[in-house]
């Protein structure tokens, strides 16, 4: 019996989706699908923040030290 990965799986699993996706919307659509994910994808990563606070202020705090000042 043979096992395959999740990276093996995932892999044939797209690339089928992919063919399906050309297939039926063409090299153009399959290319206007794949900017609008990464679009979308984009704009949720803008609203994330970095976990354990703001930050600002650790960076700022972080400047003044490396200067000197």
């Amino acid at each position: 019996m043979q096992r395959w990965g999740a990276g093996r799986q995932g892999t044939r699993t797209e690339g089928r989706l992919g063919s399906m996706v050309v297939g039926a919307w063409g090299y153009n659509g399959a290319y206007a699908l794949a900017g609008g994910v990464s679009m979308v994808a984009a704009a949720i990563a803008l609203l994330l923040r970095r976990p354990g606070g703001d930050g600002a202020e650790k960076a700022v705090a972080a400047a003044r030290t490396q200067s000197g000042a």
